[in-house]
């Protein structure tokens, strides 16, 4: 009897492990991927670049225009409702080997790399992701309209360190910011 309680016990115990690791890999609203993991797979992308001596990637990086009025207006649970929504419609405008990860509030982060013209391929996936953004959302009992700035970086035509290419993204939106919003 006493074995098998052991052996229960330290099932028990992996299973509450691993469901620790889960939740410090992912943002709990969404269910995408959190900021450590993506820092992780920026480093795992620049790393594969380097090894293929030419390889690029890039990292658009995005939040919504006009969240904070939903948020003011409607509630957090209203924005955490549209927050669930927006990262449905990311993953849609995907392709299977991009990364889109939550940063943390009504940022988002992607990695895009495999394009043939990696520049073309940035631009193509900001657009529909403008696209996607753009049409309504439905929340329970309103319908939302939300926008999103965009800012793009390219390894390496922006620079080859993740770290580096991360803050040219950031600047770029909020270069996006500046120029009006819903753009990239």
């Amino acid at each position: 009897v006493y074995l098998g309680l052991v052996s229960r016990n330290s099932r028990q115990i992996e299973l509450a492990n691993q469901r620790v690791l889960k939740l410090a890999q992912i943002d709990t609203l969404t269910g995408l991927p959190n900021r450590a993991v993506f820092l992780e797979q920026l480093e795992a992308a620049a790393d594969a670049r380097e090894r293929q001596r030419g390889g690029t990637f890039s990292i658009v990086m995005l939040d919504l225009d006009r969240f904070k009025n939903v948020n003011d207006s409607l509630g957090h649970a209203a924005g955490d409702a549209l927050l669930r929504e927006v990262a449905d419609r990311l993953q849609s405008a995907l392709r299977g080997t991009d990364v889109l990860a939550r940063l943390g509030g009504d940022e988002f982060a992607i990695i895009q790399a495999d394009c043939a013209d990696q520049r073309m391929g940035s631009i193509n996936l900001a657009t529909r992701i403008s696209r996607c953004i753009a049409e309504p959302f439905l929340l329970p009992g309103h319908q939302v309209e939300v926008g999103t700035s965009i800012g793009i970086a390219m390894a390496p035509d922006h620079g080859s360190d993740p770290q580096e290419l991360l803050k040219k993204a950031d600047l770029a939106l909020y270069r996006s910011k500046s120029a009006g919003r819903n753009c990239f």
